[in-house]
């Protein structure tokens, strides 16, 4: 029931109280709390500048006694997407430490390079017997709140987590089942046109706050945009502060970059979620604030 629940039982099927497990920072904060709840020992591993996990500074000892890495593309909150080159990098290390790597492709569809879609571990030479991923059609279809996600991957790994969930539930609600069926033979058309959208809306908020001053990078894939703070925000680091005061004066919620980890700090996470005409007038009360601020 949504790719949410499919962290949790990933992590459940393979964790124990004490377990390492390895994660970047930033990330979903989702993975953290499982992990914790679970009892399990979260180490924070850097992202190199493309987004890529910096597998060279994880330390012997913590390889070793890691459990599960989790990856994300395109990145929830960064955007970045992990390369094909990187993947294969991170089967090689899995397979030498022992390691499951669980790779989070939420988002995977809503990419703006079609001959360019972040890349299946699946799809790779070894990839099956490392790794597992999960997939959502929230927004790749169009379809929050339907809770529907599917994991593929490492056969002892599903048959685990099929073993885990047939004790909690009996599946997805038979019509959304079905559904889920009809959509996925026609998957390419239907994140086509959601792709579009967000597309359209990334641009506009990106063409709108460039005309402050406020720079942001268009990212290759997904509805977020991951930016540091504007030059005319005096406390250029407190990207709390930032945001808190931006919901005061404008109404217009946005997300501290450092809730998704240290690494974090300094940026904020903008979700385009509302459809464009919201998007006009919150771009409206942030292009003001923004003047005021700065003057």
């Amino acid at each position: 029931m949504g790719s949410k629940e499919g962290i949790f039982y990933s992590l459940f099927s393979i964790l124990q109280s004490g377990d390492k497990i390895l994660i970047p920072d930033p990330s979903y904060p989702v993975y953290n709390s499982v992990a914790e709840l679970l009892g399990a020992e979260v180490v924070k591993i850097n992202l190199k500048s493309n987004g890529n996990p910096d597998l060279d500074n994880i330390t012997r000892e913590d390889a070793v006694a890691a459990k599960v890495l989790v990856l994300c593309s395109p990145g929830n909150p960064t955007t970045h997407v992990v390369t094909e080159d990187c993947l294969r990098e991170v089967i090689a290390f899995c397979k030498k430490y022992e390691i499951l790597l669980i790779l989070d492709l939420a988002y995977v569809q809503i990419a703006f390079d079609d001959n360019d879609l972040p890349p299946s571990v699946l799809a790779i030479e070894g990839g099956k017997e490392v790794a597992i991923e999960l997939h959502s059609l929230s927004k790749s279809c169009s379809l929050a709140g339907w809770r529907i996600g599917f994991i593929a991957g490492n056969k002892t790994i599903i048959e685990k987590i099929a073993k885990i969930k047939s004790s909690i539930d009996f599946g997805l609600f038979l019509p959304l089942q079905m559904v889920t069926i009809e959509i996925l033979d026609q998957l390419e058309l239907e994140s086509d046109l959601q792709k579009a959208v967000y597309e359209e809306r990334l641009e506009f908020w990106i063409s709108s706050m460039a005309e402050i001053g406020w720079l942001i990078p268009k990212p290759k894939a997904g509805f977020f945009l991951w930016t540091k703070l504007p030059d005319t925000f005096l406390k250029k680091d407190d990207d709390i502060a930032f945001v808190e005061q931006l919901f005061k004066d404008t109404g217009v919620l946005i997300t501290p970059g450092s809730g998704f980890g240290k690494a974090g700090a300094g940026y904020v996470r903008i979700a385009l979620v509302q459809d464009l005409s919201q998007l006009k007038i919150a771009s409206c009360r942030i292009k003001s604030w923004l003047s005021k601020e700065g003057s």
